[in-house]
């Protein structure tokens, strides 16, 4: 039995941006990891900003899961008895996860290729001689997944969870404005959580940078993965419950 999945061009292209879009994020946020030893508010929010204005030309602009099940949750719950909508929203949310999820993988690659060159200029620039245990001992200092104190674990759920569902909001309410406008909204919007939450949680809101971390790192931080990976569904599940009701009560109030 022979099975055809058909991708029309336009599919073809909302993926290659997906995938492309979001290797180049989690390129600048592994790079953060490894060179500023955590994430930077303030780089993370040009980045968004760039990149969500760049590519949301050619797909819906999300280069994160949280807001691709976001918008999800926010289409079923809107035509919950619309089943041609909602296994088409099922299919395009497919393809944007799976391209996600590649891009995170091949983003993680690259930056642990770069990791050895990074390192020995750190070592070099400090003014050390550079040697193996000098090297191992830098290197043991970098972590791409997301940490935070085990016994802290409900706080870094509770502030992951919350802020999950703030941002994924800040993307609901905007997505239908201006490509500048969006960006700019989830931008500052990441700039803001990232300063309450890197130094707790971790800050993560990338539900596949913490998973491909995690899973290369192991220990610990595999453990832990539960963590951002139920706040980030809970988030985005919360946010398109709002915005549905949002959505309805302005209808209701236009007419």
């Amino acid at each position: 039995m022979k099975f055809k999945i058909k991708v029309s061009k336009a599919s073809l292209l909302e993926v290659m941006s997906e995938f492309f879009g979001t290797w180049i994020l989690l390129i600048v946020l592994y790079l953060a990891s490894l060179i500023l030893r955590g994430n930077e508010p303030l780089l993370v929010a040009i980045v968004y900003i760039v990149l969500i204005a760049t590519f949301s030309n050619f797909s819906k602009g999300h280069l994160n899961p949280l807001f691709t099940l976001a918008d999800l949750f926010a289409k079923i719950f809107s035509a919950p008895k619309d089943k041609k909508l909602i296994l088409a929203e099922l299919k395009t949310a497919g393809m944007y996860l799976l391209a996600q999820l590649l891009a995170a993988l091949a983003a993680y690659l690259v930056v642990t290729r770069i990791q050895s060159a990074v390192a020995d200029y750190q070592i070099l620039q400090a003014g050390m001689a550079l040697t193996a245990d000098t090297k191992t001992q830098v290197l043991s200092q970098v972590a791409y997944a997301n940490t935070f104190l085990d016994s802290a674990w409900k706080l870094a759920f509770f502030l992951e969870t919350l802020f999950s569902f703030v941002l994924a909001l800040v993307f609901l309410l905007n997505q239908f404005k201006s490509k500048a406008t969006l960006a700019m909204a989830v931008g500052l919007s990441f700039f803001a959580v990232e300063v309450f939450t890197s130094d707790i949680s971790g800050g993560s809101f990338h539900m596949f940078k913490s998973l491909v971390g995690a899973l290369f790192k192991g220990g610990v931080e595999l453990t832990n993965l539960w963590v951002y990976l139920v706040a980030g569904v809970l988030g985005a599940l919360m946010a398109a419950l709002v915005y549905v009701a949002f959505d309805k009560l302005s209808k209701v109030a236009k007419k």
